[in-house]
C-alpha cells in the first residue's frame, strides 16, 4: 500500500468508526429520554466520549494528509472536551444516585430492553472489522478503536442487565447499574484527560519522539540530513512530519520507495503515530561515500572474495576525493558473511559499492538499503571511481 494511502485508508476507517458511535449515541440518547433509563443515558454519554476522540483523530489525519499541521490547539480542544465530559459524568452519576430510592418501572420497556442489546451486538460485530482493517497499516490505532467498540459491548451488557432487573420490579437496579457504567466512563475520560494534559505540558516527550523519527530517517545512507521535524502528542496518539534531504545520487523512482520505507519504519518504531507528513528533497551536491572491495594488491576485486574495503568520501559532482579509509570487516562464522559485510557498509553510510562481482545475497542486501552497485572495468581504485562518476553524466 502506498505511503499516503495508508493514512487515507485510516481516515476512511475512522470515519466509519464515528458513524458507528453516532448510531450508538443517537439510539441510546433517544430511548433514555423516552424511557427514563439512567443506564441507557450513561451508555449514550460513554458513546459521546468515544465519538469525540474519533472526530479529533479524523481531523488530525485529514489535515496532515493535506500537508498542514493541526498544531497543539488540537490537544487543547481534546483536553477541554475531556473536562466537559468529566463534569457530565459526575452530574449524571449524582442524579442516578439520588433517584435510587424513588425510581419506578421504566416507560417503554421493550424499547429500553432492545436498545442495549442492539448496542452490544453491533459493537461486537464492528469491533473486529475495524481492528482488522488497520492491522497491517496502523495496528495501534486499529487496536485502540477496536477496544473502544469492545467497551461498548461491556456497557451494553451492563445496561441490559439493569433494564431486565428493573422490569422484574427491582427498580433501583437501573440507576445502580448506571452508576457503575458512569464510573467506567469516568475512568476512561479521566485517563484520557491526564494523558492529554501530559502531552501538552511535557516537551521532553515530544523531543524524544522527534529524535526517534530522525534516527529512523537516518537509517538509510542516502538520507543526508533531516530538517524541520515536528511532533505533536495528542492523548494516546501523536502526529508529525519532517523534511528529508536526499543524496544527489538518488533517482526519482527511489524517492517514492524511500518515502514508503520511512513511513513503514516510522509506524513500526513509533506505534502511536497516526499520521506523518514526509517531504523529500534531492540536493544537487554533497559528500557521498563509495566503498571498494580490494585484494592484497589494493586493486578492485569481487565483493565476496575479500573482507578488506576502502571507503572514499567524494565531493559530488566535482569527484574530488576528500578522505580515504581502508579497513577489514570482522565477520562471524554463524552469520551469512555477504549479508553481514553489506550491513557493515550500511552502518558506515556507504551509498555506492564498486565491485568486480557480487553474490545475489549481498546484492539484495545492498539494494534493500538503496545502495547502488556498479561493476567497474578498471582495477585501479581511483580510476574505478572516475569511471562510476562518468557513468552518471551519461
Amino acid at each position: 500500500m502506498e505511503e499516503m494511502e495508508i493514512f487515507h485508508h485510516a481516515h476512511a476507517v475512522v470515519g466509519k468508526f464515528i458513524v458507528y458511535f453516532a448510531v450508538f449515541l443517537g439510539i441510546n440518547l433517544f430511548v433514555a429520554l423516552l424511557g427514563s433509563s439512567f443506564s441507557i443515558l450513561l451508555s449514550a454519554i460513554v458513546a459521546f466520549l468515544y465519538i469525540t476522540e474519533g472526530i479529533i483523530i479524523y481531523y488530525i489525519i485529514k489535515k496532515v494528509c493535506a500537508g498542514r499541521s493541526p498544531g497543539k490547539n488540537t490537544s487543547y480542544v481534546m483536553l477541554t472536551i475531556n473536562i466537559i465530559v468529566l463534569i457530565v459524568f459526575f452530574f449524571t452519576i449524582y442524579m442516578a444516585y439520588l433517584s435510587i430510592g424513588s425510581v419506578g418501572m421504566l416507560r417503554y420497556p421493550y424499547a429500553s430492553f432492545i436498545t442495549p442489546l442492539v448496542t452490544l451486538s453491533f459493537a461486537a460485530y464492528s469491533s473486529s472489522r475495524v481492528e482488522d482493517s488497520l492491522r497491517d497499516q496502523l495496528p495501534f490505532l486499529g487496536r485502540r478503536l477496536g477496544d473502544s467498540l469492545r467497551m461498548m459491548i461491556i456497557i451494553g451488557s451492563l445496561a441490559t442487565f439493569g433494564v431486565i432487573l428493573n422490569l422484574l420490579t427491582i427498580y433501583w437496579f437501573d440507576p445502580g447499574i448506571a452508576i457503575l457504567i458512569g464510573i467506567i466512563g469516568l475512568r476512561e475520560s479521566l485517563l484520557r484527560a491526564i494523558k492529554t494534559f501530559k502531552a501538552t505540558t511535557k516537551e521532553e516527550k515530544t523531543e524524544n519522539t522527534q529524535n526517534v523519527l530522525k534516527n529512523v530517517c537516518l537509517e538509510l545512507p542516502s538520507v543526508m540530513d533531516v530538517k524541520d521535524i515536528w511532533i505533536v502528542e495528542c492523548g494516546h496518539y501523536c502526529y508529525g512530519g519532517c523534511k528529508i534531504l536526499l543524496s544527489p545520487l538518488t533517482t526519482y523512482t527511489e524517492m517514492e520507495e524511500i518515502k514508503r520505507y520511512i513511513t513503514s519504519r516510522t509506524i513500526y518504531t513509533i506505534p502511536h503515530i497516526i499520521a506523518i507528513d514526509i517531504l523529500l528533497e534531492k540536493v544537487e551536491e554533497g559528500i557521498i561515500k563509495i566503498a571498494v572491495p580490494i585484494a592484497d594488491s589494493n586493486n578492485v576485486t569481487s565483493f565476496d572474495e575479500t573482507n578488506k574495503f576502502t571507503i572514499l568520501s567524494i565531493k559530488y559532482p566535482e569527484a574530488d576525493i576528500i578522505e580515504q579509509e581502508t579497513f577489514d570487516i570482522a565477520v562471524s562464522d554463524y552469520k551469512i558473511i555477504p549479508a553481514q559485510k553489506a550491513e557493515e557498509l550500511t552502518l558506515k553510510r556507504v551509498e555506492v559499492v564498486l565491485s568486480k562481482g557480487i553474490s545475489n545475497i549481498a546484492s539484495n542486501e545492498l539494494k534493500g538499503w538503496f545502495i547502488k552497485l556498479y561493476h567497474p572495468k578498471s582495477d585501479d581504485i581511483r580510476a574505478a571511481v572516475k569511471e562510476f562518476i562518468y557513468s552518471l553524466e551519461k
